[in-house]
């Protein structure tokens, strides 16, 4: 009897290692390189491998972990394996833009903050907003001298994740009211006039300095105070919770001529 040796081994090579990424969340499992064709079998085993894929030549897989590829010679059943590492690297950057901001009439610019984001030779940051322009887009955290929705793309180039964060900056410039009312006269009977700011805006926030010639410490910070001396009188509102001023005049005039009198010659 002549017993023939048929031990030929098939090839089997799993491809190089793989990573998944954000940027490509699916590999392809390259076998191509393996023996293949009608005599040979071909079979995947691994994490995201199922029995719709575990005998394709090149599968397509989501999840990491190690893949085994066996290859059997269907001939002399002979098997070969080869393995192949599939990695993650999804780690997403935190994106912070800082606390919501306002502007006023006294801040009228603001620096978004994006210093919680973060940062590295492979971190890149994107800004949207209204105040946002191609000088300042890029900066992990831009001036800006407008009110409304800003939001923060950042990126890991590395991996192509991405995170976002958003911050709301107001906006509070409502002028207040200044009112010094009516121009007045000063006469010998009338001597003191008390001028009148009535009309302007009152609370709590509101702050009012007047200037002319008969203010002084005693009636400087009053809404209308009163005066015995004759000139252009100003009113500084101030609203202290935006910052915000008005302004307004008044005019006292002084009629203080004397009648001419004669009671004729001695007699």
């Amino acid at each position: 009897v002549t017993v023939n040796l048929n031990a030929t081994y098939p090839v089997a090579t799993a491809g190089p290692d793989l990573i998944l990424t954000c940027a490509q969340p699916s590999q392809t499992l390259d076998g191509s390189g393996s023996s293949n064709g009608a005599n040979f079998e071909i079979l995947w085993s691994g994490p995201d491998i199922n029995a719709g894929n575990q005998n394709n030549l090149s599968p397509v897989i989501t999840l990491p972990g190690t893949y085994i590829l066996s290859i059997t010679d269907l001939n002399n059943s002979c098997v070969t394996l080869d393995t192949v590492e599939v990695q993650e690297n999804k780690v997403t950057p935190p994106a912070a833009s800082g606390p919501d901001l306002g502007l006023d009439c006294m801040t009228t610019q603001v620096t978004l903050d994006g210093s919680g984001s973060s940062t590295g030779a492979s971190i890149t940051y994107l800004w949207t907003g209204p105040g946002i322009t191609p000088a300042n887009q890029n900066d992990q955290s831009p001036q800006i001298d407008q009110p409304g929705n800003y939001t923060l793309l950042v990126t890991n180039t590395e991996n192509g994740c991405t995170a976002t964060d958003a911050t709301d900056i107001s906006q509070d410039i409502t002028l207040p009211v200044a009112s010094a009312g009516q121009s007045l006269t000063l006469t010998c009977m009338q001597s003191t006039i008390t001028i009148d700011g009535s009309g302007s805006s009152t609370g709590a926030v509101i702050e009012y300095l007047w200037d002319g010639p008969g203010i002084n410490t005693a009636n400087f910070d009053v809404q209308s105070p009163m005066v015995s001396d004759s000139g252009t009188y100003s009113l500084l509102v101030t609203n202290t919770q935006n910052h915000c001023t008005a302004t307004a005049s008044v005019f006292i005039d002084m009629d203080k001529d004397l009648p001419q009198v004669s009671a004729g010659p001695d007699q």
